[in-house]
């Protein structure tokens, strides 16, 4: 009734005071066998948790804020957005037209969800394919518009987190940082929002755009050029890690991706994406949930107080030989994902379009329904790839660059900065976790469904040659006979669980051949042989514990 809701808590702040009010109570009264140990849990929850549980962070596309902003100020053409434009859009007595567009109400449903629940429920408002400081800009326009940023009564009431995806993007991003921390308008906006920009980084889309070495190092560099930009500009970076569950996506121990993080891009907090399956492995029971909680812990702390990596000379070294070694690993790999026919060759020798029957997922596997390759999403990508046992996305591009730099720098140097350079050694760990749970033998029975013989002979021929190379280079540079001999659980759990997954792989390849046969008729597929391929996607993914 009228009565309980003017009574109850509007903010987590007025719990808070009450229970601290009970807290010295008990312990004034000697009270510590009369509750405080619970009161004392109750406050930590609320401390935690607040009113609202979990945090929201609201993420939409950065085109989406382009429009709304092209609607709003009778701007037809994009490109006529301006740095004057959007200066004249923030401080104009009079606010722009709210335009009806994905990006308006978007804003406007962080408004609504801090008015009904809490403040703090919902905050970052991540702005995904983010290009530059313009979408920054943007993004506040529509924030005053929605009336989260009102800067004339000193407030901003979200936080603007561009999400940088690309390789490209990635590379830009400390620039159009700089830029934006150089502008007063946007610096007027990191004023109240005390002096901290949130920077979200894609490893899915980066890796799928440059392969795993090239994505890993573009990484490497944007967070510590982006620490070094909010060095001399007084702003405090923090970075949100997007990763996925796969080492194509970025996955892998937690601790082991901090121990590989730059020195000084943690400085105390670490906030990343766990998507998937990952939530069940690492949460679900309860012991498991609190020793992965500790190990992150563990590592953030360990990375900010003891950071392990070399000194200034001895990493720029390395650093400057990475960037060549970067460079043969995207050429390597645009080369195979860029051929004129790859996109025909991964569609026939994959279950791409089974894929997207799959009742799966968040987000439809493509981005607008192009049958094109940058269209397609990072998940289904590294899906396909890990279905037909290929694993292209954790090691390709890998071996041409590891042999260039056992070729340029000798094998000595390449072991020394394995052991010398967390970053180094946490790559190569994922990238021979990668190549182990590929497999070639399947992967040449998957590669039998491409109808043009010669060009799936050529492709498995590069995709096959390209994994020996990194197969050897990294065997090379740890000095093991087996690549997983250094990880014998991983190795045993491997050789154990194939003979189940392989004969799964062989009926799938057999169920995709009869369905296209069919197709290829213009009949009907029956309704059984779809779910029997469905059947089989799961059990692969179950088996290898991977979905994407």
């Amino acid at each position: 009734d009228r009565a309980a809701t003017a009574a109850a808590y509007t903010n987590a702040s007025e719990l808070l005071e009450d229970v601290r009010i009970l807290e010295r109570s008990l312990v004034s009264n000697r009270g510590s066998r009369a509750g405080l140990r619970r009161v004392r849990a109750l406050r930590r929850r609320v401390e935690v948790f607040g009113l609202h549980l979990a945090k929201l962070d609201l993420r939409v596309p950065a085109q989406w804020m382009r429009d709304a902003i092209a609607a709003s100020l009778w701007q037809p053409d994009e490109g006529a957005l301006s740095i004057p434009l959007l200066h004249e859009a923030l401080t104009s007595a009079r606010l722009p037209a709210r335009p009806d567009t994905p990006g308006m109400r978007a804003m406007e449903a962080l408004v609504a969800m801090r008015r009904r629940v809490t403040p703090e429920s919902v905050e970052s408002f991540i702005l995904s394919m983010a290009h530059g400081h313009l979408d920054l800009l943007a993004t506040l326009v529509v924030a005053r518009i929605a009336g989260a940023y009102r800067p004339d009564e000193k407030r901003a009431e979200l936080s603007v987190v561009p999400l940088f995806e690309t390789l490209d993007d990635l590379q830009r991003a400390p620039a159009e940082l700089e830029a934006a921390f150089a502008d007063p308008h946007y610096r007027a906006y990191l004023t109240l929002r005390g002096d901290v920009q949130e920077v979200m980084l894609g490893y899915s889309d980066s890796n799928k755009d440059a392969g795993i070495v090239a994505s890993s190092f573009a990484l490497y560099e944007t967070q510590r050029r982006l620490v070094a930009v909010g060095a001399a500009h007084g702003v405090a970076i923090a970075i949100f890690h997007g990763r996925g569950g796969s080492i194509g996506r970025g996955g892998g121990p937690a601790q082991r991706a901090i121990e590989g993080l730059p020195p000084g891009s943690i400085g105390g907090r670490f906030k990343l994406t766990e998507q998937g399956e990952v939530i069940g492995w690492k949460y679900l029971l309860p012991r498991i949930a609190e020793r992965n909680l500790e190990q992150t812990a563990g590592g953030v702390l360990r990375a900010t107080l003891d950071s392990n990596y070399p000194d200034d000379a001895e990493l720029a070294d390395y650093e400057a030989t990475f960037r060549e070694v970067s460079a043969k690993s995207v050429e390597a790999y645009r080369a195979l994902v860029r051929h004129p026919r790859f996109v025909e060759y991964y569609s026939a020798s994959t279950p791409l379009d089974e894929i997207g029957a799959l009742p799966l997922g968040s987000r439809p596997a493509r981005r607008s329904g192009q049958a094109t390759l940058d269209d397609l999403r990072a998940i289904p990508w590294v899906f396909a790839f890990t279905q037909s046992r290929q694993n292209v996305p954790g090691w390709y591009g890998a071996g041409t660059a590891l042999r260039y730099l056992i070729r340029t720098k000798g094998l000595a140097y390449a072991k020394r900065m394995r052991e010398r350079w967390p970053f180094f050694s946490t790559m190569l760990d994922a990238i021979a976790v990668a190549v182990a749970t590929s497999d070639m033998r399947i992967t040449r029975h998957y590669a039998s469904l491409v109808p043009d013989r010669e060009l799936a002979k050529a492709m498995f021929r590069k995709v096959a040659f390209e994994h020996g190379h990194a197969d050897r280079a990294v065997r090379e540079i740890l000095g093991t006979g087996a690549i997983l001999e250094s990880k014998p659980r991983l190795a045993r759990s491997i050789a154990l669980r194939n003979p189940y997954v392989d004969p799964m792989s062989f009926i799938q390849v057999e169920l995709i051949r009869r369905k296209r046969e069919i197709v290829g008729r213009g009949e009907a597929v029956p309704a059984e042989l779809d779910r029997a391929i469905l059947l089989t996607i799961n059990g692969i993914a179950a088996g290898l514990r991977n979905t994407g």
